[in-house]
């Protein structure tokens, strides 16, 4: 009974603190762009860009957000006041931006002021797409005794199953057969033990991948993937509509998307050949960003 009336007691206590303090302050505005990205890359020789005039304009869509409810808000050129706005604390928006003719990176500015005067601002970066490096390499799976197992993403290298284990931190991704579920892999370092592929080793570097059988529903083919000079297709790929994983199923006449663990390192290959097994092999033509 007694630590009720100590409830009792103290709870008023608590009431008049909170009073004192006052509500919380409302949130400031905000500006989210769709599956948080604020970056575009333009790629002026890109198939999608050549034989679908609506593919020459970029749409931005995104949603702002202003407690308060808003006063102003600003996308490119185009204002918007609180007469078109409404009452409403939240709105979705689409912005059309030409992308013909466009040769060096460039801003679309976005501002939001809600009705007390509290202001964000959030730029959107179109990006001018940059030359790739291209190779063309063999990989062995982890019993083949001709071929390296490992492409590194230091020297563009491949390496055999010993010449990996003795880095310290290999950083790229290897080609191998799990023999327990009988499938042909691209496997990051770091899940060796984990895809029965290596029964002694596990790194801690994480590489990822993700199959891209088409992009906008045109098809990666060969000749697509051979007419690529620049970085636009991989890096404009993003990892939240393509969920990337630390394996991939490997299909020859496929083209695959891989990324590091902070992003900064991109590329894509296309298998042009592939022979299963535990000593199996692929052969790749790899793009990379510079």
């Amino acid at each position: 009974m007694k630590k009720y009336f100590i409830a009792l007691f103290f709870l008023p206590l608590l009431l008049i603190a909170c009073e004192e303090e006052g509500p919380l302050p409302p949130m400031p505005p905000y500006i989210f762009f769709n599956n948080d990205v604020n970056t575009y890359v333009i790629d002026p020789s890109d198939f999608s860009l050549t034989d679908d005039p609506e593919a020459k304009v970029d749409t931005i869509v995104g949603r702002i957000y202003a407690q308060q409810k808003f006063r102003s808000f600003t996308m490119g050129d185009s204002v918007m006041t609180s007469d078109i706005l409404g009452d409403s604390i939240s709105r979705i928006f689409k912005l059309a931006v030409p992308l013909e003719g466009k040769t060096e990176d460039f801003d679309v500015s976005f501002m939001v002021t809600d009705q007390v005067g509290n202001t964000v601002s959030t730029p959107f970066h179109y990006l001018i797409a940059k030359p790739i490096d291209t190779y063309t390499v063999t990989l062995g799976a982890q019993y083949n005794p001709y071929l390296g197992f490992f492409f590194s993403f230091e020297d563009k290298q491949v390496y055999t199953v010993s010449e990996m284990k003795a880095m310290k931190d290999p950083q790229g991704f290897c080609f191998g057969y799990n023999i327990s579920k009988k499938e042909i892999l691209f496997v990051s370092p770091s899940d060796l033990i984990l895809q029965n592929i290596l029964p002694d080793y596990k790194a801690g570097y994480i590489t990822s991948f993700v199959s891209v059988p088409a992009v906008k529903g045109k098809p990666i083919t060969k000749s697509v993937f051979d007419n690529m000079t620049n970085d636009a297709l991989m890096r404009n790929l993003n990892m939240i509509e393509y969920a990337t994983f630390s394996t991939a199923t490997v299909n020859e006449g496929m083209a695959y998307l891989f990324k590091n663990e902070d992003n900064s390192v991109r590329g894509m290959m296309f298998v042009e050949s592939l022979t299963s097994g535990v000593g199996g092999n692929v052969t790749l033509t790899i793009k990379m960003m510079r």
